[in-house]
């Protein structure tokens, strides 16, 4: 094939044109830090950037999970740590008044007192984070308990995705909490009223079971918070992981991008210098052509 000057012409400008554009590629590199500018650059690296982008989306959903779900069962916990100081009260009277008489001052004073406790129970079983009930399962936006301590809500306990496939409740409901304590409670009173002494013994033995409970409760209330912090500790080593792993495809060495800076400088340099010498050859042919 003849080669024309024509087309060592646009051969020369092509040239210099890729150069000007390796050049400006290299400056907004250097000016920006970024070596990844475009997918096109390196799609590879592109692509696995993306689904770095990905997973560290799901990464921050997970986290405000956990955050959530910790501000849900840290308030429970202290809240059941406050129903457990009442029914302690409760264990105290019962022991003061197990071998006092039907009618004695000491057992209407208890029962008085028992009410009393009852009614603070029932208030921290309508205990609110924001605007949300914690103990009505579901059912978040109405207190779970009537002022007598009949549960409205649910059993559906709420829960959150802490990781991929890895789901946890953040409630207990109300039912499994709050009720059996007061059917204790109100078992108890029914024997300070009018029972025995073998029969608030009894009432009291049943109260004792209902107290344990609600310390299983508040036991694994905690036992959860502890799970989601370590959860989230996991979950901060892997983001940071996943920033190093996106830093390194993304983010440009300034030592070699000034470098670089330098070498498409010289490279454009010698492209307007061949670029030169083929236009000065081809206008002295044309200048030949014409004597």
């Amino acid at each position: 094939m003849r080669i024309t000057n024509q087309m060592m012409w646009m051969s020369s400008l092509r040239n210099l044109q890729a150069n000007l554009a390796a050049l400006s590629h290299a400056q907004d590199v250097a000016t920006s830090g970024k070596k990844l500018q475009i997918a096109s650059d390196n799609p590879p690296d592109a692509s696995e950037v993306m689904n770095i982008n990905s997973l560290l989306s799901d990464i921050d959903q997970y986290q405000k999970n956990a955050q959530s779900a910790t501000t849900r069962l840290s308030t429970e916990n202290v809240t059941l740590q406050s129903a457990v100081s009442l029914l302690n009260q409760v264990s105290e009277l019962s022991l003061a008044t197990q071998s006092a008489p039907v009618g004695d001052p000491t057992r209407v004073t208890a029962i008085n007192q028992i009410a009393q406790i009852k009614s603070q129970l029932v208030a921290l079983g309508n205990t609110q984070v924001g605007d949300v009930y914690i103990f009505g399962g579901s059912l978040t936006s109405t207190p779970p308990f009537q002022s007598d301590g009949t549960y409205v809500g649910d059993s559906n306990a709420q829960k959150v995705q802490l990781e991929q496939g890895v789901q946890m409740d953040v409630n207990h409901t109300g039912d499994t909490v709050f009720t059996p304590v007061f059917q204790a409670l109100d078992a108890l009173t029914a024997q300070l009223q009018s029972g025995s002494s073998g029969q608030i013994a009894a009432a009291v033995t049943a109260f004792s079971s209902a107290k344990e409970q609600l310390l299983a409760t508040q036991s694994d209330a905690g036992a959860r918070v502890q799970t989601i912090q370590t959860t989230t500790t996991e979950l901060g080593q892997r983001t940071q992981t996943l920033l190093d792993r996106r830093s390194a495809l993304t983010d440009a060495d300034p030592t070699e991008s000034v470098l670089d800076v330098t070498s498409a400088q010289n490279a454009l340099e010698q492209a307007y210098a061949v670029t030169g010498k083929v236009l000065s050859t081809n206008l002295l042919d044309y200048l030949n052509t014409l004597r």
